[in-house]
């Protein structure tokens, strides 16, 4: 029961308000004082991968890494590319 209310309530905020709660800007202030790695799946249908490629442009100092025919959970979809990116970056 309200499952019909709950996700047309969810659409409408993604349609609407999402861009309200963005912490990109926030994260583009202090980038500099830590590095900050941005692993984004390709095929990331609910968050798509152009809006990575903008937050990847706002944090201009930031790694961004596409996995390849991973969507919206990279670190599930191919664990191993994650962890391969996500240890490289954090040994560097």
């Amino acid at each position: 029961a309200g499952a019909t209310e709950s996700f047309a309530s969810l659409a409408r905020y993604f349609a609407e308000s999402l861009d309200d709660d963005v912490v990109g800007p926030a994260l583009a202030a202090i980038q500099g004082r830590f590095p900050i790695s941005i692993i984004w799946g390709e095929l990331d249908r609910s968050v798509p991968l152009e809006i990575g490629q903008r937050a990847a442009a706002l944090l201009d100092k930031a790694r961004f890494d596409v996995i390849p025919g991973a969507g919206h959970a990279p670190y599930f979809e191919r664990a191993n590319e994650f962890n391969q990116l996500a240890s490289k970056f954090l040994a560097g």
